[in-house]
């Protein structure tokens, strides 16, 4: 959902562009950004790419790169190259779907998923071997806030990891034992489904989850908590580290398909504050220095 910036910049702060690099208007041509309100948050000559200007308004208003967008006569801007005449005024917003969105493109094993923003799937090559699995994460780290998202299983051949991770080394055909919080789903002949901090690291006993479940994620950044659900009924959850994490799913066989939802945090089975105000919750750290060490 769009939201406004009303953050005033710091002038001072930027550079003139180098005089010895290509420039795509004149020497005067400048790029004025504004919020929704109207405010002027960057004035700036001309970049070399929407990527440093996105850089470079981060740097301003403080939000990542990733969730900054760019309009100019109500359209979004995909290239600076879409800049034309002498309008150079852009109104900025944030976006906040890419926090909710998977990032089949930059995924080292992109070539074995196909999908959607919100919906992956592990896809059969011919001619190729199939890897054994295949990790995948969101496209934006969560930074701050409470989010509260679900991972619909459309199709769950064996066993899946649904959750958050620290790093982005997770992603595709290795990372299985990098640290995270994980709703474990079980395997198709074992009945229970666990909490793991790595993979196979089982901390607590949760449901099996089985195609057409939904495993809910209830995630607070900023006091470090994980809880999860599956089908609405509260399983369990753990305090975490304080710092930026991926949504991530790991697809495990051919035909694995995951959905990833945002959904309003008030909509969790039981209240955040309930569970992790408690003394039980509070002395709970399920992180071992292993775990620790390798983040």
């Amino acid at each position: 959902v769009p939201s406004d910036i009303n953050r005033s910049p710091d002038f001072n702060s930027f550079r003139e562009t180098d005089p010895q690099k290509p420039r795509m208007a004149e020497e005067s041509a400048q790029i004025r950004v504004r919020n929704l309100a109207g405010n002027l948050l960057l004035k700036m000559a001309l970049p070399e790419s929407l990527e440093e200007l996105k850089e470079r308004a981060s740097a301003v208003c403080g939000m990542p790169p990733g969730l900054l967008k760019f309009v100019k006569d109500n359209e979004s801007l995909k290239s600076l190259e879409d800049i034309t005449g002498d309008d150079m005024e852009l109104m900025m917003m944030v976006d906040e779907s890419p926090y909710y969105s998977w990032n089949i493109a930059g995924n080292p094993d992109g070539h074995f998923l196909t999908g959607s923003d919100t919906t992956v799937e592990f896809t059969d090559l011919q001619n190729m071997s199939l890897p054994d699995y295949v990790n995948v994460l969101s496209q934006v780290p969560i930074q701050q806030g409470v989010h509260f998202v679900e991972f619909i299983m459309h199709s769950l051949q064996d066993e899946q990891w649904c959750g958050v991770t620290f790093s982005t080394s997770r992603a595709g055909c290795r990372g299985e034992n990098v640290p995270g919080c994980y709703y474990y789903s079980g395997r198709r002949h074992h009945g229970q489904g666990a909490l793991d901090l790595r993979e196979r690291h089982h901390r607590m006993t949760f449901a099996q989850v089985n195609s057409g479940d939904t495993i809910g994620l209830l995630l607070d950044a900023d006091r470090g908590a994980a809880l999860f659900s599956l089908n609405g009924a509260f399983q369990g959850g753990c305090r975490l580290p304080q710092r930026p994490m991926y949504f991530c799913t790991a697809l495990d066989r051919y035909e694995d398909s995951v959905e990833l939802c945002k959904r309003p945090w008030e909509e969790f089975p039981v209240r955040l504050d309930d569970v992790i105000d408690t003394r039980e919750f509070l002395n709970t750290n399920f992180f071992e220095k292993e775990d620790w060490d390798a983040l």
